[in-house]
């Protein structure tokens, strides 16, 4: 039987392949053997060793791309090394066990942070709007002030201007006194400069007008206090629910 004259040379990262496999192996193999009880072997068992036959080791030694798999080594430049060592210690530092809390926390507030931008990039607001009242909220307690000149005063020029301004955010308040003008009209409540629309939702008797009311109050609370600017085309929206809730005021 026909053997090899010289032995084969593996090259470097096959060399490194295959400690790195053999390690991984002894290590599995190590974390199992806490878990699961030795296995006796039966010495009984024959076992059987293959030999490769001459004629098949002839033609691996004839295929020079055979051959030049094993003679050859590949070669690594010295920035190549250094640049290797770098992502290495990069990557080995990163992947720590001391740090994988942290990077658990960092993946769940990232999720949370697109989740946040996708809300906000829905309603067309900035992320702060979801959560904080602006500073002039703040400051007055109630940025949209429903004096008694506004509910005595006649809403509609104020509105016409405010449209043509294109200030919808302002015409919604306006909207908003005119609903509390037709509520008070009706002796549905009364008027009082501090109160809060959820005091008007409590003073309406009535289950109809108490429901539209607390739509119109979202709605405003949403605009108004949220600071979210509105497009013309959802103004309009907005505008047919407050004209419809007027008409069933009977303005």
């Amino acid at each position: 039987m026909m053997r090899l004259k010289e032995p084969i040379r593996y090259p470097m990262p096959v060399f490194k392949i295959i400690l790195i496999i053999s390690g991984l192996l002894y290590s599995l193999s190590a974390q199992q053997s806490e878990f699961y009880p030795i296995q006796q072997v039966d010495e009984n068992v024959v076992s059987i060793q293959r030999v490769l036959p001459d004629s098949a080791l002839n033609v691996y030694q004839a295929d020079k791309d055979f051959q030049k798999m094993f003679s050859e080594r590949t070669q690594v430049s010295v920035w190549g090394m250094i640049w290797a060592w770098f992502w290495y210690n990069i990557l080995r530092f990163i992947f720590t066990p001391a740090l994988m809390p942290f990077w658990h926390a960092l993946f769940y507030i990232v999720i949370a942070g697109i989740f946040i931008y996708f809300i906000s990039r829905v309603l067309k607001s900035s992320p702060r709007g979801l959560f904080f009242k602006s500073r002039k909220a703040a400051q007055t307690g109630n940025p949209a002030v429903f004096s008694t000149e506004d509910i005595n005063s006649d809403a509609s020029d104020k509105l016409k201007q405010a449209i043509e301004n294109k200030d919808f955010r302002e015409a919604l308040r306006i909207l908003f006194v005119r609903t509390l003008q037709l509520l008070q009209k009706n002796r549905l409540i009364i008027f009082q400069k501090g109160k809060t629309n959820l005091e008007y939702l409590r003073e309406i008797s009535k289950p109809d007008f108490q429901s539209g009311f607390r739509n119109l109050a979202l709605i405003f609370d949403y605009v108004w206090y949220g600071e979210f600017a509105i497009s013309e085309e959802r103004f309009k929206r907005f505008q047919q629910y407050f004209n419809d809730y007027h008409k069933l005021l009977g303005r």
